[in-house]
């Protein structure tokens, strides 16, 4: 029996298999398998990574399957702010837009990230982070022109009421 301290156990499904255990109750995971964007599914203590796609065990430094048999310490930031989290998230499933800190930001910086809550086939529920980069916009400015920040005599002119 596992005590109420302890990290739940890692299972030792391969990679697909988890993918398609967990996809079956959130379609959106098949989508960020291949995605650039850094995902992660944690239990909802925050002390496993149940699964991640490339860009995310990239942002930790580690392989896939690595990252999954990793436990994340009671001290560790990227616990703390899941277990937070998972008591502020909806039940539903609903987006909510975070700031966190790590997750691949600069040291001391922090990472917006669209979070939810996700029900697993057992009944239990885990968080789903998905990093929102600053490199996508940064693509779009370059790419498209009309997509520029405005320019610096801009930023300082107030327009008057009308």
């Amino acid at each position: 029996m596992q005590r109420a301290n302890e990290p739940a156990r890692s299972t030792t499904l391969t990679h697909d298999t988890q993918l398609n255990l967990y996809s079956a109750s959130d379609p959106h995971l098949t989508a960020l398998a291949a995605s650039s964007q850094p995902a992660w599914l944690w239990q909802a203590d925050g002390a496993r990574i149940v699964w991640a796609n490339a860009a995310g065990a990239r942002v930790f430094g580690v392989a896939e399957r690595s990252l999954r048999d990793r436990v994340f310490g009671p001290a560790d930031q990227h616990r703390r702010q899941i277990a937070q989290l998972t008591s502020r998230l909806n039940p539903g499933g609903a987006v909510r837009m975070e700031r966190l800190r790590g997750f691949g930001a600069a040291p001391g910086m922090l990472t917006t990230c669209a979070c939810s809550r996700i029900q697993f086939f057992d009944g239990r529920h885990g968080v789903l982070v998905v990093a929102v980069t600053a490199t996508a916009r940064a693509r779009a400015m370059v790419a498209n022109p009309a997509v520029s920040a405005p320019k610096a005599a801009e930023r300082g002119r107030v327009v008057p009421p009308v």
